[in-house]
């Protein structure tokens, strides 16, 4: 029986009937391997008893895991392509042991896992729970394997671990986040920011815009000062001031009636006092009486009633029956003789039954067609008179001078009554007719001439610069006001019942609640109205005194945005949601 030595397998002996090469393929089948597993459990051994991390640093150990890390994912995806067998990562797993014994290079090798999944942050969808099972399964299928049963648990476990990671970070915000909001309403700083909260989601995305027009919020009327909503400029904001105004409609109601005091006690301004005007007709009756008297009894020049003649002769057959009757009236009132038609006194006298029936009103007026003819009718014939009798044309002057703050009060009269309801002249009514002072406004220069009783009147020419501004005043502020009370009529307003419980439900993000969910969600608001009612009732206050003063509710709008620091809070929150799923994974990798 041959006898055959085979290094490192020690002297074999085969059968008398096999041949050379029959023993040699035996060899190669049943004995080589015995000796490359012989040879591999020597040499791990010696790999176990060498500790390649002796003389190392903290620093070199902690790079050296962070290296390990990344030649791991590289053999776990050459295991993939059969680039690597299970025997070269059991040989690098007992060749790395003594490095990752230790707690830098574990903590290397963690961080180096870490790092290469960063990119995974990147991957649409990553910080969804699909995203993160996806993400920590790649992780497992990357870790180096010694078995199939091996890969399978790595890939379950990063697939496992990625989405309940990014459950309990999501879980520990909502949680911090529904605490802190469970405890705003009752401090004034959190019932200010979840008051202010309320405003901008009202106004929507003008919330800026609109905040900074209530910050520089004026009166276009001194006295008239005005509410949020008639600043704003915003339907919504509007529709909440609205909600305000039931809540609390003796504030407001107050508010109204001191808008309209500011806006009659301007126009009286202009307007006078009955007594203020008496007394200027008087005082202009005294100054201008004696000018006409003399002016009558002077009468006309001879040379110019020959010269006039045809004009007068056209004032005579022009003017209406009921102004000639009329002057008689008024010359027999006065207890002397209307004199010849075309005498100073006659002529005179027809003007004065013309001032006379121009300025009557109701069913005995004119009409405007009428009354603008016996206007035109007046200038002709006091064109005739002056030029007839200079003495009277110096009268007329002086009366024009004395009668032009007459004029002004007037006009300022006028435009009062068409302000002022009727039903309540005198008093401070809730209810101004807006429409008609603007109509009457818009049309200056007729109310001008029918308050005057002057045919070429303009209310420009009439009142002083300061005067017509303080009409333009009380007209804009009156626009403000209608544009406040019309303005998102249609928007649904938040009627603020239940301020502090929404602010929670906002903060824990339930909306939309299934129906099943109905009767513990009805059980769950009675309680907390009963928690929060005066906390609710408080911001109720805050925003209705807010909306009464324009400055107030931009503060509190302010107050509302989040500080610079909460900001980048919540964005690393939500930056960092991207990466949880690769950093859970990471430590599964590592071994």
């Amino acid at each position: 029986m041959p006898k055959v030595t085979v290094q490192g397998f020690g002297p074999v002996n085969f059968p008398d009937s096999m041949s050379p090469k029959d023993i040699e393929a035996a060899i190669a089948r049943d004995i080589e391997p015995i000796v490359r597993q012989r040879r591999h459990a020597q040499e791990l051994d010696m790999l176990r008893m060498a500790d390649p991390t002796a003389g190392m640093g903290g620093l070199e150990r902690f790079r050296a895991g962070m290296g390990k890390a990344f030649t791991d994912i590289g053999r776990g995806a050459g295991q993939w392509t059969g680039l690597v067998g299970r025997e070269d990562v059991a040989e690098s797993r007992v060749r790395d042991e003594p490095l990752m014994r230790t707690g830098a290079g574990l903590a290397g090798n963690i961080a180096g896992n870490v790092a290469a999944l960063a990119p995974t942050a990147f991957i649409p969808g990553a910080n969804t729970y699909t995203g993160a099972t996806a993400i920590g399964g790649l992780a497992g299928a990357l870790s180096p394997s010694t078995s199939t049963g091996e890969t399978l648990a790595n890939i379950g476990g990063g697939a496992a671990v990625s989405p309940a990671a990014l459950g309990i970070v999501r879980a520990t915000g909502g949680t911090i986040q529904g605490l802190r909001a469970a405890g705003q309403p009752m401090t004034e700083r959190g019932q200010e920011q979840i008051a202010g909260a309320l405003l901008r989601r009202t106004v929507g995305e003008n919330a800026d815009e609109v905040m900074r027009r209530l910050a520089g919020a004026r009166e276009i009327l001194p006295g008239s000062q005005p509410t949020a909503a008639q600043v704003a400029q915003s339907g919504g904001m509007a529709a909440l001031q609205r909600a305000a105004m039931q809540a609390d409609p003796e504030q407001y109601a107050a508010r109204e009636v001191s808008q309209n005091l500011a806006r009659i006690n301007a126009l009286r301004g202009i307007s006078g006092t009955e007594a203020q005007r008496e007394f200027g007709e008087t005082a202009r009756a005294a100054a201008t009486g004696p000018l006409y008297r003399k002016a009558i009894e002077k009468g006309v020049r001879p040379e110019a009633a020959q010269s006039l003649g045809p004009q007068i002769r056209n004032l005579l057959e022009r003017m209406p029956q009921s102004v000639t009757d009329r002057a008689r009236q008024l010359a027999k009132l006065e207890g002397t003789t209307m004199g010849p038609e075309g005498s100073v006194s006659g002529l005179h006298h027809m003007k004065l039954a013309i001032d006379d029936l121009i300025s009557q009103q109701g069913e005995k007026g004119l009409g405007k067609f009428g009354e603008r003819a016996l206007l035109k009718l007046k200038e002709d014939l006091l064109t005739v008179l002056d030029d007839l009798s200079p003495t009277y044309g110096a009268a007329r002057t002086v009366y024009a001078g004395m009668s032009r703050p007459l004029n002004q009060m007037q006009v300022g009269q006028a435009l009062l009554n068409k302000l002022e309801p009727a039903l309540t002249q005198g008093n401070v009514p809730v209810r101004m007719n807006a429409e008609t002072f603007a109509r009457a406004l818009r049309e200056g220069d007729v109310l001008a001439q029918r308050a005057t009783g002057f045919e070429g009147a303009t209310l420009a020419g009439t009142m002083k610069p300061n005067q017509l501004a303080t009409l333009e005043a009380v007209k804009a502020d009156l626009a403000r006001s209608a544009v406040a009370a019309n303005i998102g009529k249609g928007v649904g307003s938040n009627t603020f019942q239940n301020l502090a419980q929404e602010n929670l439900m906002q903060a824990a993000g339930v909306s939309n609640l299934p129906q099943w969910l109905s009767r513990p969600v009805q059980l769950s608001n009675y309680i907390l109205r009963a928690l929060y009612g005066s906390a609710n009732e408080e911001m109720k206050r805050k925003i209705a005194q807010a909306l009464l003063n324009p400055q107030e509710a931009a503060q509190m709008m302010q107050a509302a945005i989040p500080t610079a620091r909460s900001v980048a809070a919540a964005n690393a929150l939500r930056g960092a949601q991207r990466y949880i799923p690769g950093a859970a994974a990471a430590p599964t990798m590592s071994y």
